[in-house]
């Protein structure tokens, strides 16, 4: 035990009119990973960094006006980049007017989000995937009778996959208040760029690119197909900021053709200095480097200067040698009767001969026999590809970062060592569950100190 003696903060001195010095070199602080694929790691953001992402943000992408007539409103956690930097450092330049609902106000009651933004007449907010599914599925007819959104010119949608499907049926649903497709705004983004890589053009409709599942799976590239049941959809993310480049590479750094697969990599002023005290990670992600590239780690294609997102890197599955995604197959079965939409995780087990495909589902269902039949059908139907394995689980019961996004790899693990919260055993509330998230992502950033303080 250490013992502290005569410890007193020192006497106010006053104000001062001086301001420090503050150079772009300088950390202004870390921004830790959502922790979707790893464990949390603290990127360490500059203050160049977020002048230029702020300003690409508020001028480039939303384009946002001098004197700024906008107003904001954010359910999103403090402590996560599209929150924190995002909807309050954003208008705080610009300065832009806010309305903030908490975080568990909104998990309890999604339709508070809507009716904040009819309520202060709002223009802008953010909100990754799931978050337009779950109001979409709560809002009340009456509800959206009452509620005025024609005022929205953007309806941010970013930090996960965009799903089509949902963006369409949210449009369709808040039409009577008001809503336009063009008022949709895909992005692209991850805390190693700040925060944001793309955006659609503000005032774009939702496009949208359809290409064939088995040049895609097979040949890794995305060859545009009318229609059919063999076609991956996948949402434009618009171009990069100026001053900024995205490109495709492959595993040696070549950069790909359009509509050639591979990891997504980005450059420019808002590429963060690093992961904080952890070197080895900042060379293997392309950070720190005077002009390099940043790997992502997520797997796109380009096409006449856009960006289309489709997947992980490392949650390829490969299966009889050939390379599946699994987040294809999740948002097939979203749609499947008896299953929680969004709430759905793909993932591969060892096999005898190859890999295996895991499907671990949220459901209330108690006709387990016939949801796990119809899941199975349904992937190889529509993927050609068989299911090793149904994991039923409670509602709330897969793993999610602070952010919302599943947790894949945690998932698998869990599985692997039957672990995994049978369907029937439910989590104690929806309170609860936020806050396990929350603990989560804090007990990530408490290793991460302590490995940095204590080594």
């Amino acid at each position: 035990m250490v013992e502290v003696k005569d410890l007193a903060l020192p006497a106010p001195a006053g104000a001062s009119d001086e301001r420090a010095p503050i150079d772009d070199p300088d950390l202004a602080f870390l921004q830790f990973t959502s922790g979707s694929t790893a464990a949390p790691k603290g990127v360490m953001v500059t203050h160049g960094n977020l002048k230029a992402n702020c300003n690409a943000i508020l001028y480039d992408g939303i384009q946002a006006k001098t004197p700024c007539d906008d107003v904001a409103v954010s359910w999103l956690p403090l402590y996560h980049d599209m929150g924190l930097i995002g909807c309050v450092l954003c208008p705080l330049v610009a300065k832009m007017p806010a309305a903030y609902i908490p975080t568990l106000a909104f998990i309890k009651n999604a339709t508070l989000w809507l009716e904040t933004i009819h309520k202060h007449r709002a223009s802008l907010t953010f909100a990754p995937n799931f978050a337009y599914a779950l109001v979409t599925k709560r809002a009340k007819p009456e509800q959206i009778a009452r509620w005025d959104l024609s005022r929205m010119r953007a309806f941010g949608c970013g930090a996960e996959p965009i799903n089509p499907d949902v963006m369409r049926a949210f449009v369709q649903a808040f039409a009577p208040a008001g809503v336009r497709s063009e008022a949709l705004l895909p992005a692209y983004g991850m805390a190693e760029a700040t925060l944001a890589m793309a955006f659609l053009g503000i005032r774009e409709p939702l496009r949208t690119d359809r290409i064939d599942a088995s040049a895609y799976h097979g040949e890794q590239k995305a060859k545009p197909i009318s229609n059919g049941a063999n076609a991956l959809e996948v949402v434009c993310c618009g171009r990069p900021f100026p001053k900024h480049e995205l490109s495709i590479q492959d595993e040696t750094g070549c950069k790909l053709a359009d509509r050639e697969v591979g990891e997504i990599c980005f450059r420019g002023p808002s590429v963060a200095a690093g992961y904080f005290r952890n070197e080895e990670a900042t060379r293997a992600a392309g950070m720190g480097t005077n002009g390099g590239w940043l790997r992502t780690g997520d797997l796109g294609y380009m096409v006449d200067g856009e960006i289309y997102v489709s997947g992980r890197l490392k949650d390829i599955l490969i299966v009889n040698g050939r390379n599946y995604y699994p987040q294809a197959i999740e948002w097939l079965l979203d749609d499947l009767p008896g299953l929680r939409k969004g709430s759905t995780i793909v993932f591969s087990r060892p096999g005898k001969s190859s890999e295996e495909v895991v499907v671990a589902t949220e459901t209330r269902e108690t006709d387990l026999p016939s949801l796990r039949a119809a899941i199975v059908a349904k992937v190889n139907d529509e993927m050609q590809l068989a299911v090793a394995d149904v994991a039923f689980v409670a509602p709330g019961a897969l793993p999610k970062t602070s952010s919302g996004k599943l947790q894949r790899r945690k998932t698998r693990d869990l599985y692997l060592a039957g672990k995994l919260v049978k369907s029937g055993t439910r989590p104690s509330g929806t309170r609860l569950l936020a806050a396990r998230h929350a603990a989560v992502a804090l007990v990530g950033r408490a290793r991460h100190i302590a490995r940095g303080w204590f080594r």
